[in-house]
């Protein structure tokens, strides 16, 4: 097959690394709201689809010199592929398996997309109104920028480099700084507008990020080795290469503001939860679930662009396949999620290792080819 390339969509960005500042006080008013409900996958594995997967797996381990991965391939809502390959750690001995913890980079995004829209599902977020009217510390030139602005990418704020210490610090970095488009008119993916989510979801729950996200979205659907920081025993270790040198590293925030960007950590098996509940409804009802999956700004190819948290894609012309993936990179780690919304199929995988060579999303176009018969390269086409 021919390999997508160059997949913009699935660019990897790395975020950034701020220093720890309290969540707002402020507590939101409570409002009635659905809760996000457990939706256990079911799982009956494909051992010939597991042997083709395996051969892939062999074959782009090598040829990416990957130390470790993690895969899952979820056929008409039925897990039929759930793995670890390789090591946990490059010369362990010890393989990954679907309860092995891994960090997920800016995969983070999409888990705190579905945490603000649950807030937007409860009417404690209005996915219109300006953000400013929760978070009033906000820049004059940022007061009429919408939450689902932040959420699409389309607020008009770059990334800057960087490392401020707080969250105040980090307005100051920014604010002075003018906006690269008018808001609403095009995306722009920047780091800076989930730490902007984050801020809104702490602000309109009333609680730290990661608290309200384990209480109110992980712990619901199951997913119980969720968060940050990783803590478990059974946890992956990070690699890079660089000129034929190989180093271990983990990411390591300054801060926990920057979480909701880029810092979160998981298993597979929370991963293959998390698509069980979207594709069924469970983390967030179907209107909600149709907000996030659409475009915005509105694109001339229905279905492709930028959605709320993910990037979405046409197979097969404007009313073909929907493909909505999203990708991640940290220190030492690479992953993509790749979802068929209507269709119950995904492809996950994660590895630990980053940097040149590594091509997580060759991989995933690979499984998807071998499993559903589609082929990705109208991802680079459409974005």
């Amino acid at each position: 097959m021919r390999i997508p390339i160059p997949l913009w969509a699935l660019l990897v960005l790395i975020p950034l690394h701020p220093h720890a500042d309290p969540a707002p006080t402020r507590r939101a008013a409570s409002a009635p709201g659905r809760a996000a409900q457990r939706a256990e996958p079911t799982v009956a594995i494909d051992r010939a689809l597991e042997r083709r997967v395996d051969a892939i797996l062999t074959e782009e381990m090598q040829r990416q010199e990957l130390p470790g991965a993690i895969v899952a391939v979820v056929r008409g809502g039925t897990v039929v592929v759930k793995k670890g390959y390789g090591e946990k750690r490059r010369g362990g001995g010890e393989r990954p398996d679907s309860a092995t913890v891994f960090h997920i980079g800016s995969l983070s995004k999409a888990l705190a997309a579905v945490g603000a829209l649950t807030l937007v599902q409860r009417g404690q977020l209005g996915l219109d109104v300006p953000a400013s009217r929760y978070l009033p510390e906000l820049p004059p030139a940022w007061r009429a920028i919408t939450v689902r602005q932040f959420l699409a990418h389309s607020s008009g704020i770059g990334d800057k480099t960087g490392k401020p210490a707080t969250w105040k610090e980090a307005l100051a970095n920014y604010s002075g700084v003018p906006l690269t488009f008018d808001p609403g008119t095009r995306n722009d993916y920047t780091n800076f507008n989930y730490v902007v989510v984050g801020r809104l979801v702490e602000s309109a729950s009333g609680r730290p990020f990661v608290t309200f996200m384990r209480e109110d979205v992980w712990r619901p659907l199951g997913m119980v080795d969720t968060g940050y920081p990783a803590t478990a025993r059974n946890l992956a270790t990070g690699h890079e290469l660089k000129k034929g040198a190989w180093r271990e590293m983990l990411p390591e925030p300054q801060g926990l503001y920057g979480v909701p960007s880029g810092f979160l950590s998981t298993t597979l098996d929370d991963l293959v939860r998390l698509h069980a509940a979207l594709e069924r409804n469970a983390a967030l009802d179907a209107a909600t679930r149709e907000e996030m999956l659409t475009p915005y700004p509105a694109e001339k190819k229905r279905g492709a662009g930028m959605v709320l948290g993910w990037n979405a894609s046409r197979v097969g012309g404007r009313k073909g396949t929907l493909v909505v993936s999203k990708n991640g990179a940290a220190d030492g780690f690479s992953s993509l999620f790749t979802w068929l919304p209507g269709r119950g199929d995904a492809v996950i995988v994660v590895v630990n290792r980053k940097g040149e060579g590594v091509e997580t999303a060759r991989i995933v176009a690979l499984l998807v080819e071998a499993a559903f018969g589609l082929e990705l390269r109208a991802l680079g086409e459409e974005g």
